[in-house]
Order: C-alpha cells, then sequence, then structure tokens
C-alpha cells in the first residue's frame, strides 16, 4: 500500500478539469474534437468522484510525530519513536 495525499491528487486534478473544461468548451458541437472532450471531461469527473468515495485509514503524520517528540524531550517513548522515525526517513532516503 502507499499512501498518498489525496487531498493534494484533488486539487491537481481540479485544475487538469478546469483545464479540460476550458479546452471542451472551446470545441464546436458535434465535431470530433467536442466529443473527445466532453468523454475527456466526463473522465475527470468520474475520477474525482471515485477519489471523494474511497475509504480513508487511521494514520499518523510523520510531522506530528517529530511535533510530539519536540513537545516532550524528557518522554522516554520520544527514544523509540525518534529512533523509528530515523529508520523511516532512511528508508525512504533509499528508494
Amino acid at each position: 500500500m502507499r499512501l498518498i495525499d489525496a487531498d493534494a491528487y484533488a486539487a491537481e486534478m481540479r485544475k487538469r478539469q478546469d483545464a479540460c473544461c476550458k479546452w471542451y468548451s472551446e470545441q464546436n458541437p458535434g465535431s470530433e474534437m467536442y466529443a473527445r472532450a466532453e468523454q475527456a471531461l466526463v473522465t475527470f469527473i468520474e475520477t474525482s468522484m471515485t477519489l471523494e468515495n474511497q475509504p480513508t485509514i487511521d494514520a499518523i503524520p510523520v510531522e506530528w510525530l517529530v511535533s510530539w517528540i519536540n513537545r516532550h524531550p524528557n518522554d522516554l517513548r520520544c527514544v523509540w519513536f525518534a529512533s523509528l522515525e530515523m529508520e523511516w526517513r532512511k528508508e525512504q532516503e533509499a528508494r
């Protein structure tokens, strides 16, 4: 599984959908390009609806964990979390 920022994805897709709407509005109804633009627009709308209907998972963002560690420097759990976070970052850099 790969976690993504669905909000960032939705924003990017919205920009592309807006560009597609502009393209669609510039076409002559009944033309082949009009049909292509219409199908592309339908695809963007379907993609948006599909994204909105996906289940969410409970996850703690790494940034929140780092902030928590920094706010609780004397908590012994921080040692474990800090170590975990460092190992995770090393793994990400190796990719």
